[in-house]
């Protein structure tokens, strides 16, 4: 299963009794950037497991989590509480995990029904009361129609504690097996990092960029770790992840203590652009229901793009923005390879503003034309830009950064392609070719390869169309193939061939003696010894 395409997650808000945070996501059905999923594993076997009381020594919680599925008491397998009121069972996945489905295996033997109404939470909170349902309560209908019950999940909620639990109930809780498929999720790659804001509100209290990556989620404002801009038009908050990595999801705790209306309309960005308004949006915009569904919210990237910049913007809206926490999820991204490399175009438009190839691969991605960063050709029929990377890479994604000031349509029906010839129509295309709605969206365009594909040349180029080509940068990310015929041989060794030739001239091995020879030696011994 894969995570892809964008779903803002709402996240109910429930009073906590602890300062560990609740963090539970809805993601659409796909694998996130950082893994490459065929199929969930069950993340539960072996892990620490609690429950609310014990009523045998053969019941004890980790009973559950051991990988034995045989229902039957007998078997010592089950776990088992006492007869109590909201019993409880509950699995440790010692990190924060995508969670698809909970599967439990009930007591066959006898009892079953005991398991009717139980809940399953998964969530990020020590605290149960805390952590959402996944699904409905286990019906009787499922009790009587097999042993083994799925729970599906949110379409991948997300969370470090499953729970089993009997709520308003008082009874025994018996499992006999607790699988939870899911997968490790990735990395906060933006804790500690370099943070900016549009503007500092200058009180007593410290609201400072850094605070929202300082690795507390705390929610209330007298926690001394929300970031705080004055009240303007356009307010923002960035953060340079000093790299450039491949972003699953970005998450944002916003305000709880007031105030938190005031993030209705922000915008998350990712690129690579200084310039936030030219990255890409993750996620949707902000919504007044969102807000109030919950304090932590989170922000699927389509596509997984790639960037050094994460932002926060109230865009169209003048007002503060307040941050308590923003982590950003994801993996360090295979190098830019194009960067300095020689690049070409078909022609060139020679105005005042120097528009050559090599504007797209000058590390520069500023997206107007004033910049003096940016390619421009002719208006010509199959307009085209190559940059020769000087070896053979195996190339993950080309990304695109168009013009903003003007023009952005012309890019239109451009097609990416990677390969070994410079005969740029013969060589593999990387994505689909770019449509208005790319466009309209974003200026950076990823465009992915598919298995890697190897080549030196990166190419994009107006196929059949009569037009201006104008490109604010091309990143080509890959790594150098180990197999690559062109990588330069003057640093190796030369070979031997000054070396000695072989000894030709030795003796020949023995065995290649003449046989007549053989004999000759034979009879000679045979004389000395006395034979006749």
């Amino acid at each position: 299963m894969l995570f892809k395409n964008v779903k803002l997650f709402l996240v109910r808000e429930y009073p906590r009794r602890s300062m560990e945070r609740l963090l539970v996501f809805i993601l659409v059905p796909a694998a996130l950037c950082s893994h490459t999923v065929s199929g969930f594993e069950n993340v539960a076997v072996g892990k620490p497991a609690y429950q609310s009381s014990l009523y045998a020594a053969e019941g004890v919680p980790e009973h559950a989590v051991d990988g034995n599925t045989d229902s039957n008491w007998s078997g010592q397998s089950c776990t088992h509480t006492l007869q109590e009121q909201n019993s409880w069972w509950k699995v440790d996945l010692q990190d924060i995990h995508t969670v698809d489905n909970v599967v439990i295996t009930n007591r066959q033997d006898c009892c079953s029904e005991r398991l009717v109404g139980a809940v399953v939470r998964v969530g990020s909170s020590s605290d149960i009361e805390t952590i959402p349902k996944c699904g409905d309560p286990i019906s009787s209908d499922q009790v009587t129609a097999s042993t083994t019950i799925t729970i599906d999940c949110n379409a991948g909620t997300r969370g470090r504690y499953v729970i089993v639990q009997l709520e308003g109930q008082n009874q025994y809780l018996t499992l006999c097996e607790v699988e939870v498929y899911g997968a490790l999720l990735s990395e906060n790659v933006a804790a500690g990092k370099s943070a900016s804001q549009s503007s500092l509100y200058t009180i007593s209290t410290p609201a400072g960029p850094e605070n929202a990556i300082d690795g507390n989620a705390d929610s209330d404002w007298s926690s001394q770790s929300c970031t705080h801009t004055l009240q303007e038009e356009n307010s923002w908050w960035k953060v340079d992840l000093q790299g450039t990595y491949k972003v699953d999801v970005i998450v944002i705790t916003n305000r709880k203590d007031c105030c938190s209306e005031r993030l209705v309309g922000a915008v998350v960005r990712v690129g690579s652009s200084e310039d936030i308004a030219s990255n890409t949006q993750c996620g949707d915009t902000v919504t007044s229901e969102a807000v109030q569904g919950s304090t932590t919210l989170a922000f699927v990237c389509s596509g997984c793009p790639t960037g050094r910049y994460v932002s926060v913007q109230l865009e169209e809206k003048n007002e503060f923005l307040t941050l308590c926490e923003v982590e950003v999820y994801g993996s360090l991204a295979a190098e830019n390879v194009a960067v300095g490399k020689p690049a070409s175009q078909s022609s060139l438009y020679t105005i005042s503003t120097p528009a050559g190839p090599e504007n797209a691969v000058d590390g520069n991605a500023d997206s107007n034309w004033s910049s003096q960063s940016c390619t421009h050709t002719l208006q010509e029929q199959d307009s085209w830009w190559k940059v020769d990377l000087q070896d053979t890479y195996n190339v993950d994604e080309v990304v695109i950064i168009n013009r903003e000031d003007c023009c952005s349509e012309r890019l239109v029906g451009a097609v990416v392609r990677v390969g070994p010839s410079e005969d740029i129509a013969s060589n593999t295309q990387c994505g689909n070719a770019v449509t208005s709605e790319q466009i309209t969206a974003s200026l950076t365009i990823t465009f992915d390869c598919a298995d890697e594909t190897a080549g030196r040349y990166a190419s994009v180029q107006l196929e059949g169309q009569n037009q201006f080509l104008t490109l604010c940068e091309v990143e080509v990310y890959g790594t150098l193939s180990t197999l690559s015929p062109t990588q330069p041989k003057t640093e190796a060794p030369p070979p031997k061939t000054e070396a000695p030739p072989p000894k030709t001239e030795a003796p020949p091995p023995k065995t290649e003696a003449p046989v007549i020879g053989r004999i000759s030696f034979a009879l000679f011994i045979m004389k000395n010894k006395g034979f006749s």
